[in-house]
C-alpha cells in the first residue's frame, strides 16, 4: 500500500516532456524556480520584444525608402539626414532601453539557469549576452551601434511568452490531446500554432535577411577594414564578431524549432493516434 501512495504521489507531480522544457517535480526548490521564471520571463520579454519589432520595421522602413544604406552603421551623413525624422530617434531610443533591461534580465535569468543546470540554455544566454555587450561597446560618434544586429536578436524575444503559455499549461496537466473541446486544450493548441509561426518570423526570416545583407556588403566591409583608421578596425572586428555570435544563435533556434515541430506534429498531423494512446 505504501508503495502504491508513492507511485500516486509521483504520478501528480509528474508532468509529459516533450522533449523541449527540462521538467521537474514542482514540489522542489528547482521546479519552483522554474515555475516563477516562465511567470516572471512575459514581464520582460513582451515590452522588450514588441519594441525590438518596432525597430527591425523601422529600419527596413528607411531601408527600403532609400534612406538607410546599411542597417548596422550609420555615417555621419546619414546621419544629418536622418535627424529630423522624430520616429527614427524614438526607435533608437527604445532600442537602447530594451537592450539595456535585456541585458540585466539575461544575467539574472543565467544565474538561475546556473542552478537549474540547464546547460543549453546558460550558452544562449552567455551569446545573447556578449552579443548585447558587444552593442554597448560599440559607441563611436559615427556608429549607431550593431545596429540590425542587436534589434533582431531583441526581436526574438516575441516568441517567448508563448513557450512560457505552453509550458505552463503543460505543467496544469493539460497537452491539448483533447483537441478543441475545452478551453485550456485550444489555447495550448493556439499557442503551440502561433510559436511556430512567430519564431518562423522572428527566429528565420530576419536572421536569414540579416545574413544575406552581411553576405552582399562582404567586400565593402572588408575594404573598409584594410582602409581604415584603428578606430574603425575596432568596429569592424565587433561587426565580425557579432556575425559569429548571430550564427551561433540561429544554430541554437534550429535546433529548438526541431522539437517545436514535433510538438505541433502531435497536436495537428495525428491528433486521433494520441488520443487513442492517451485512452
Amino acid at each position: 500500500n505504501s508503495n502504491n501512495n508513492n507511485k500516486k504521489h509521483n504520478n501528480k507531480n509528474r508532468v509529459a516532456d516533450d522533449g523541449v522544457f527540462c521538467v521537474v517535480p514542482i514540489t522542489t526548490l528547482k521546479g519552483k524556480l522554474e515555475v516563477s521564471k516562465r511567470v516572471v520571463g512575459p514581464f520582460h520579454c513582451i515590452p522588450v520584444g514588441f519594441i525590438a519589432v518596432l525597430v527591425v520595421i523601422s529600419i527596413l522602413s528607411l531601408q527600403s525608402q532609400g534612406k538607410l544604406d546599411n542597417p548596422n552603421t550609420i555615417s555621419s551623413e546619414e546621419d544629418a539626414h536622418l535627424q529630423p525624422q522624430l520616429h527614427h530617434r524614438v526607435v533608437v531610443l527604445l532600442r537602447d532601453v530594451a537592450c539595456v533591461v535585456s541585458l540585466a534580465y539575461m544575467v539574472v535569468d543565467t544565474v538561475v539557469n546556473m542552478y537549474l543546470f540547464d546547460a543549453v540554455m546558460i550558452v544562449h544566454h552567455m551569446f545573447t549576452v556578449v552579443a548585447q555587450l558587444l552593442y554597448v561597446l560599440s559607441n563611436e560618434d559615427n556608429v549607431r551601434g550593431l545596429h540590425f544586429a542587436t534589434a533582431i536578436l531583441l526581436a526574438t524575444e516575441i516568441t517567448v511568452p508563448f513557450l512560457h503559455l505552453t509550458y505552463l499549461l503543460q505543467r496544469c496537466g493539460v497537452n491539448g490531446s483533447r483537441g478543441w473541446t475545452t478551453l485550456a486544450d485550444s489555447l495550448f493548441r493556439l499557442s503551440s500554432a502561433s510559436v511556430v509561426v512567430v519564431w518562423v518570423v522572428f527566429r528565420f526570416a530576419t536572421f536569414v535577411y540579416y545574413f544575406f545583407f552581411e553576405f552582399t556588403h562582404y567586400k565593402q566591409r572588408m575594404g573598409n577594414v584594410f582602409s581604415s583608421t584603428n578606430s574603425n578596425i575596432y568596429v569592424q572586428f565587433l561587426w565580425g564578431f557579432m556575425i559569429l555570435l548571430v550564427a551561433l544563435l540561429f544554430a541554437l533556434n534550429i535546433m529548438w524549432f526541431g522539437k517545436l515541430m514535433a510538438i505541433a506534429k502531435r497536436l495537428f498531423v495525428h491528433p486521433k493516434k494520441k488520443a487513442l494512446k492517451n485512452q
